[in-house]
């Protein structure tokens, strides 16, 4: 009987080294494995690790790098396309930046281009009323002018009833009225 409780009935998750997953054959087989391969002391002291163990370690920080590539890979693609929007949209916004200053000039350029017409529009209306105003002068001449040869042409030769005008000749320096009749 002293036998069996010596040797004792151990399963499989008590005999798994808890640091890398190796299973013993008996506690004594784990308390060494943990001792030499990970530098566990059952009185709690730590050994220097192994060569053996900074290979594993080594090994399984490799395993974590690749995963976390794989997983960052996507990532990073995307994070390229926003990259290149983002460029896009910076050269979209120069443009649209162009466009307003464009317009901006454009809007100058209309409100002199208004200006000016508006100067021209003034300039015909001063020039439009001197003429008016000179032909008004005009129209009242010409209406005297009128008048006086319509006096002259109402004044008919009492001899032979022409206008009186067409009577006066020209003699030197002398002009007279002679009715040719």
């Amino acid at each position: 009987m002293r036998r069996e409780i010596i040797k004792g009935v151990w399963t499989k998750e008590e005999l798994t080294c808890p640091e890398c997953g190796w299973v013993a054959q008996n506690p004594n087989g784990l308390r060494g494995h943990r001792q030499f391969k990970h530098g566990v002391r059952p009185s709690g002291a730590q050994l220097p690790l192994q060569k053996q163990d900074r290979l594993v370690f080594e090994s399984a920080l490799k395993q974590l790098e690749q995963q976390l590539d794989q997983r960052l890979e996507p990532i990073e693609a995307a994070i390229e396309q926003l990259r290149e929007l983002n460029s896009k949209l910076l050269g979209q916004a120069k443009l649209l930046d162009g466009y307003a200053e464009q317009g901006n000039g454009n809007a100058k350029q209309l409100n002199r281009l208004t200006k000016t017409s508006d100067q021209l529009v003034n300039q015909v209306n001063a020039v439009t009323e001197r003429v008016e105003r000179q032909a008004g002068t005009i129209l009242t001449l010409k209406g005297r002018q009128d008048e006086a040869e319509a006096a002259d042409a109402g004044e008919l030769c009492p001899k032979c009833h022409k206008p009186i005008a067409e009577h006066t000749y020209s003699l030197g320096s002398l002009s007279r009225d002679v009715c040719p009749e």
